[in-house]
């Protein structure tokens, strides 16, 4: 508590004294500097045409498709981590995600265990995971090692490469025998679905964490990279995840940035910069448990992209990090707003590890520096291990949609900071902020967050824009920046040739349909809207909002528009031709529901309460609730010309006779893909058309829960011995620590003296629209361990007393008969747990229980739109 006020009257003393500096000034930020134009052919990359003439290349600020600058979103999904039945489910939730580029790790070991025989079989078949990923046009960048970390036993390596006791990870004639022949059999896996095959494979990264500045570092990366294409991966992106020599001209260098760093050795809270919007940087502490300190310094002449920000966060035994959904949209919009052009979720969806001889996790008794759980890694990702989608999915899918349609003309658009910028995390009065800009056009980065800490509204804000030919401000008067808030605001936007001058809500998307286009915002309260009053010729105010003469630095003839923020909010803009736009402002729990569908040539705002997943002219809704329901609202609804809808834009006031017409939402114009459930027409909602979506037959599970006896004595002091063996074993680890004895539970199930076993029977029936059941285990103690057959089916380190899984991985066993095994905390254990769970500590000791499992049915509606 000391250190926290030293901080905070230190962060206290500066912004006071920046203050006094600056006056008025404290949010000023100079536009009269002008960046250089951005280098081309820098870089020796390999084959960048398709077949169908498309091209894919980069200059030293960004990529570019087809030669137009190209702002890639990617998230992380280990195939070999995940089952082969959900690749396309999980492929389809990552594109209606927001994901345009799914990276994955090619790891050594779950392929070749035993010395020359490659399985590329089951969950390991890469490339009918390539092809599905073709099909549903999304693009990929193979991670292909060697070493490649990913939380894996040996970073990869195979046990009997670690055995022939070769150097490895350098210029060593057996290792590099022995990696061109991974590269050779995983490259032919990849056979004919490179990008100039017309396939989805656009990069490959070589290594990981192997930092190649000395010459002999370097000269092994190129030799990887020689062997690589050698093998036949020539594609149009090479990238490499550490810093390299200055001016080295072979790879990409991709940054990170995670919320926490579960991986460190420290137990205490964490504060990481990564939060802070000011010049781009890495994150220090990423690989720090192998290779200590790294740079943060992001190169100029290369492309600034990102791998690895963390849109999740792994548990480690030592430290087990609860980040919520704004903990990781937050450090994704800071990464952006500090000048990002190319964003890289790790990961995106969690997995879990396969097993084979031996376990493949990371361990310390494997050598490594934390101890994971033997199959869990979730990694509280958007979509976690099990395809269960986390509210996190939602909130990056907020910035993944505003990237998709602003995304190009981001990269072409340096951030400018103020002068003076918040210098610890302590700083509760200063909102964070930058602008990208680019010809007077681009759009303002708002943060008042910093995870663990909680961030008071700040008052007052206003932005000082210094150019040439003056000060502007936005806004025109200052607000109050809500507490423990992000934002993007657009600054002179071309909306169709009426220019937004600023609006205090953030974009979304853009709906394009037979040239007409709907600019989609929201906003968390009200907002307005600032226009130009240039090439305008009048603005109407349709829903839940109001238009009035606006004035904002000398803005000849300007049009403001206000909305309420407590409901979806519709305005028009007709221009000097007599052109219309339409403006959309949605509450932000209507964005969070919110999916952009590209069906053929129309694009559509979906939003609903459930899951939303596209595939074509299909939609899919995922709920997971009890009572079978799910609500869809679709906009705009003139798109359906042979169903009557009004033109609210040109009529003077609304009219409730023709919003409830029947003719406004017609049956035919949504349908249901199967018989188990029924689509109702709902009143409509201006100006969405609305639809209940309901399950015919609601299905209910149920479960038994039997708490295992106590042992006899003999069998308890042969518990004992086997623990003790446990310990003894995990103490041959150069890092074990008695205090962080790891999991002492196995992959085959073996009674412990201090457990708590439950055998657990669950009865969860399907149909065709009950497609599975999520369990909720509720327990308290260490860790859970939960088993089928006596073999490890999935295992939690307690963070939340809540373990999820799905029913259909229990491989439908009969019954669906589980044991659940739950270990005691004990009271010395040094392990770091968030605030709400502290309590843990302070239980009586040694505790465990199984406080209940609930079931909650998955609800899956087919539905067909046109």
């Amino acid at each position: 508590m000391l250190l926290l006020f030293i901080l905070c009257l230190a962060g206290g003393v500066l912004f006071a004294q920046r203050m006094q500096d600056s006056g008025d000034d404290l949010y000023t930020i100079n536009l009269s500097s002008r960046s250089a134009a951005p280098a081309p052919g820098m870089l020796k990359m390999g084959s960048g045409r398709s077949p169908s003439g498309e091209t894919l290349s980069c200059n030293s600020a960004y990529l570019l498709k087809d030669g137009q600058p190209w702002y890639p979103i990617m998230g992380e999904m280990h195939y070999s981590r995940c089952s082969a039945r959900d690749w396309e489910s999980s492929i389809l939730k990552m594109r209606s995600g927001g994901i345009q580029v799914i990276s994955c790790y090619i790891i050594w070991n779950h392929h070749e265990e035993i010395e020359g025989r490659f399985d590329w079989s089951g969950d390991r078949d890469l490339r009918t995971f390539l092809t599905l990923c073709q099909r549903h046009g999304m693009y990929v960048w193979l991670r292909i090692g060697p070493w490649v970390h990913a939380e894996a036993r040996n970073g990869g390596f195979p046990d009997w490469l670690l055995a022939k006791k070769i150097p490895l990870r350098q210029n060593d004639s057996s290792y590099l025998h022995y990696a061109q022949r991974f590269f050779d059999a995983s490259a032919a896996q990849c056979k004919g679905l490179l990008y100039k095959e017309g396939g989805p494979v656009i990069g490959v990264q070589l290594e990981n964490e192997l930092v190649f500045k000395r010459p002999e570092v370097y000269r092994h990366m190129i030799t990887l990279k020689e062997m690589a294409v050698r093998a036949g991966y020539d594609v149009p992106y090479y990238s490499a995840f550490a810093q390299g020599p200055e001016g080295q001209d072979e790879f990409l260098i991709p940054m990170g940035g995670y919320p926490d760093s579960p991986w460190g050795t420290t137990t205490k809270k964490m504060y990481k910069p990564v939060y802070f919007i000011r010049p781009l940087e890495n994150d220090s502490q990423i690989g720090s448990d192998l290779l200590g300190g790294i740079d943060v310094k992001v190169r100029n002449t290369l492309p600034k992209l990102s791998a690895e920000i963390g849109s999740g966060m792994q548990k480690t035994y030592h430290r087990r990090v609860d980040v919520s959904a704004a903990d990781v949209a937050a450090v994704a919009l800071t990464r952006v707003a500090s000048g990002l052009n190319g964003l890289g979720y790790f990961m995106f969806h969690g997995g879990m590890n396969p097993v084979g001889r031996t376990t493949l996790q990371e361990s310390r008794v494997s050598g490594y520096p934390n101890d994971m759980p033997y199959i869990n890694y979730d990694f509280q990702a958007p979509i976690g291990a099990m395809g269960i989608i986390s509210p996190g999915y939602r909130e990056l899918r907020l910035l993944n949609s505003f990237l998709q349609d602003y995304g190009s003309a981001l990269c072409t658009e340096p951030a400018f900071f103020p002068a003076s910028r918040a210098v610890t995390n302590f700083c509760a009065d200063t909102v964070q902020v930058s602008l990208r800009m680019f010809n007077n056009s681009g759009f303002i980065f708002l943060s008042n967050y910093q995870r663990n800490i909680r961030m008071p509204a700040v008052g007052g804000f206003q932005l000082r824009l210094s150019t040439a030919e003056g000060v502007g401000r936005v806004p025109a008067k200052p607000v109050t920046i809500a507490a423990d808030s992000y934002a993007i605001w657009p600054y002179n936007l071309d909306m169709q040739g009426v220019v937004l001058h600023y609006a205090t809500a953030q974009p979304l998307c853009v709906l394009n349909n037979a040239g007409r286009r709907s600019y989609v915002f929201f906003s968390d309260g009200p907002s307005e809207f600032i226009f130009n009053g240039r090439h305008l010729r009048s603005v109407k105010a349709v829903s839940h909002c109001r238009a009035e003469a606006g004035h904002a630095d000398n803005m000849a003839s300007g049009r403001r528009i206000v909305t309420g923020g407590k409901a979806a909010a519709v305005f028009g803009l007709v221009d000097e031709n007599g052109d219309s736009t339409t403006v959309l402002v949605l509450t932000r729990e209507q964005a969070l529901g919110a999916v952009k569908w590209e069906a053929g040539d129309k694009e559509i705002l979906l939003v609903s309460d459930a899951d939303i997943i596209t595939d074509g002219s299909k939609v899919i809704l995922e709920s997971v609730t009890s009572d079978g329901k799910a609500k869809l609202s679709l906009f705009p609804g003139e798109l359906f010309p042979d169903r009557p809808y009004p033109d609210k834009l040109n009529s003077d006031k609304l009219n409730s006779d023709m919003l409830n017409s029947d003719k406004l939402h017609p049956d035919e114009a949504l349908y249901p893909l199967s018989g188990g459930f029924g689509v109702v027409k709902e009143p409509a909602e201006f100006p969405f058309l609305v639809y209940t979506v309901q399950a015919r037959k609601k299905l209910t599970g149920r479960v038994i829960i039997s708490k295992e006896g106590p042992v006899a004595a003999g069998k308890l002091q042969e518990d004992r011995r086997y623990e003790d063996s446990i310990l003894a074993w995990y103490a041959t680890a150069p890092r074990f620590n008695r205090r962080q004895p790891g999991p002492l539970y196995q992959y085959h199930y073996h009674h412990l003296p201090e457990d708590r076993v439950y055998r657990v029977r669950v009865v969860a029936p399907t149909d065709s629209t009950v497609v599975d059941w999520i369990a909720d285990a509720r327990y308290t103690g260490d860790v859970l361990a939960i088993y089928k057959d006596n073999k490890l089916f999935y295992d939690d380190f307690n963070w939340d007393e809540d373990c999820r899984f799905r029913l259909s991985y229990l491989d439908a066993v009969p019954g669906r008969d589980v044991l659940m095994q739950i270990l005691p905390f004990h009271k010395d254990y040094d392990v770091y747990v968030e605030d709400k769970m502290l309590r843990l500590k302070e239980e009586n000791w040694p505790h465990a229980e199984l406080q209940g499992v609930g079931l909650t049915p998955v609800y899956r509606f087919g539905l067909q739109i046109r």
